[in-house]
């Protein structure tokens, strides 16, 4: 929110479409339509643009309520004159319409109660407890035969809500999106029958992402974007990709491993979190080290991953921290997806951040893909010292994405 201290509008418009040191930061939108960058102070704008450009005023707080047409007439109202030096001017606002700056407001999960512990697995898998200790998993999720990845989301949901002083109303909600890759059915998708299950109205929009590890990061992306362009306000993206009917038991290179959970994430407008600018990476050529063929149970090369990971996960982090301006002592927090403790602990070495800043939590329930990352994140949500977070999800694809998630109120 900025007032514009200008001689004349239409010099404060040559000058703003003219002089690229202006073009710099921040988006404002004028009343007029026209859209220029401003600086972010005055002592940096007038060393950079003279001091006959346009200059800086924050408008009060009591201005800063754009939600209604009025609130937005008032604001104007009160831009036309700098009550500083009284001195006319323009006014430039950026007017938020519903969806805008659409952020996270709460996450919480489903892992389900049944599952196998240490002892079962050393005994069916043939396995001492050291390398249960080297991979960080203690015990592994699983739900209940009969369950469907739209149950998970739907206890998923439940958490969430009890969670909440003031929970979602279902009339609010309107959008949904569910990431997953083993649907309930082939067709249709699993977000149609998780709208049904909660009992939604019609107007909802609702969609899957069919990604894996990488797909909590596309996800907010993905529900950010989407929500911001249809100006819709309070959505729901759920993770929930149960691997129980997939593994081969047998096989203790991926039945080791994953574990059976949900996540479910609010989106509003009234965000605890905001997003930063996210940045991808897919190795098509790899797609084979981690697939699953008709008719057969889930395939993993984890050499193949791990080697790709460890190269190419440090610089997909560092790019994101390069573009979002960012340097690795001003993040708090960093949450990887929580592959194994082996894999989060090589990470965290090529990196060189300290590992107390980089969360380990799956010993309970092992590696639950997509929903790894929130399930985490729930945690950190109300945690004062964690204002800027880095998230980064890698896997199946293979891919790897990256973004950044701050404070709203630091």
């Amino acid at each position: 929110w900025f007032f514009i201290d200008a001689p004349t509008p239409t010099h404060y418009m040559q000058t703003a479409r003219n002089d690229p040191k202006i073009n710099a930061l921040g988006c404002v939108t004028q009343p007029q339509g026209v859209c220029a960058q401003l600086p972010l102070n005055n002592a940096q704008h007038d060393a950079d643009a003279g001091s006959h450009a346009p200059r800086m005023h924050s408008v009060p707080a009591s201005c800063r309520n754009p939600n209604t047409l009025h609130a937005a007439a008032a604001c104007l109202a009160y831009g036309s004159m700098n009550p500083a030096t009284g001195t006319q001017g323009l006014a430039a606002f950026c007017i938020r319409s519903p969806g805008d700056m659409i952020g996270i407001t709460a996450v919480n999960g489903h892992i389900p109660a049944a599952g196998l512990d240490s002892a079962d697995l050393v005994r069916q898998f043939g396995v001492d407890v050291a390398f249960l200790e080297k991979i960080g998993i203690q015990r592994l999720a699983k739900k209940d035969p009969e369950e469907q990845p739209s149950d998970l989301c739907v206890k998923a949901f439940a958490a969430l809500c009890e969670g909440m002083d003031t929970p979602p109303s279902i009339s609010d909600i309107d959008f949904l999106c569910v990431c997953t890759q083993n649907g309930d059915y082939s067709l249709p998708q699993t977000s149609a029958v998780v709208h049904a299950k909660l009992g939604l109205p019609a107007a909802v929009a609702s969609f899957d992402l069919a990604l894996g590890c990488s797909g909590y990061v596309y996800g907010l992306s993905v529900a950010k974007s989407f929500m911001e362009a249809n100006g819709l306000r309070c959505g729901l993206l759920f993770t929930a990709d149960p691997y129980s009917g997939i593994l081969d038991m047998r096989d203790k290179h991926t039945a080791l491993l994953f574990g059976d959970a949900a996540a479910v994430t609010l989106l509003t407008d009234s965000p605890r979190l905001t997003l930063g600018t996210s940045v991808f990476d897919t190795f098509g050529d790899k797609h084979e080290a981690l697939i699953r063929r008709p008719g057969q149970p889930l395939f993993m090369d984890g050499r193949e991953i791990f080697n790709l990971v460890m190269r190419s996960v440090p610089r997909n982090i560092e790019r994101c921290l390069k573009t979002n301006g960012l340097g690795k002592d001003d993040v708090d927090l960093f949450v990887l997806h929580q592959a194994n403790k082996y894999v989060i602990g090589g990470l965290t070495k090529l990196l060189g951040i300290p590992p107390e800043k980089v969360p380990f939590d799956i010993r309970g329930y092992g590696n639950t893909v997509s929903s790894s990352i929130p399930l985490v994140l729930r945690d950190y949500l109300t945690d004062d010292t964690a204002n800027t977070m880095l998230v980064s999800g890698f896997g199946v694809g293979l891919q790897a994405a990256s973004t950044i998630l701050t404070r709203a109120t630091a």
